[in-house]
């Protein structure tokens, strides 16, 4: 059975710190890239994109609305072009997972097997109510619930 490789898309869920840097390896994985000759967003485009988003991020870190309402315009309008990419991406390099990463986007792992989680640790009991005992636990890597 041959593999198709998906595109992740969980960058759109990317912090505002790491969204403009995801974006930056995915414009250098795609330029001059053989693999993918025909992009369908040009990298003038999409480079307009990130550099308008990263301005507006670093001007809404000084704080106001219009700020913060300007860098959520300009982080949607990259995620669009971004998602177009991922969608051209996908349809180029479905058997070929070496293609898919060279683009800078990643893969889908869809490992889904169980493995085993490691042994949860006590940090401190306390007592802070009657009849109550709180529990600071240090966190377990996927633990889905204590």
């Amino acid at each position: 059975m041959i593999a198709t490789h998906r595109v992740s898309m969980a960058f759109s869920k990317l912090k505002d710190s790491r969204f403009g840097t995801f974006a930056g390896s995915v414009i250098l994985g795609l330029t001059s890239n053989p693999n993918f000759p025909d992009l369908s967003v040009s990298l003038a485009d999409l480079s307009a994109a990130t550099d308008a988003y990263q301005l507006a991020h670093v001007n809404s870190l000084r704080g106001g609305e219009v700020q913060t309402a300007l860098k959520k315009e300009a982080r949607t309008r990259l995620i669009t072009l971004l998602r177009d990419e991922a969608h051209y991406v996908q349809i180029i390099a479905k058997n070929s997972l070496t293609a898919l990463l060279s683009s800078g986007f990643m893969d889908i792992d869809r490992n889904t097997a169980q493995s085993a989680l490691a042994q949860p640790f006590i940090m401190a009991v306390l007592n802070q109510y009657s009849e109550q005992l709180w529990l600071r636990v240090k966190r377990v890597p996927n633990a889905r619930n204590y």
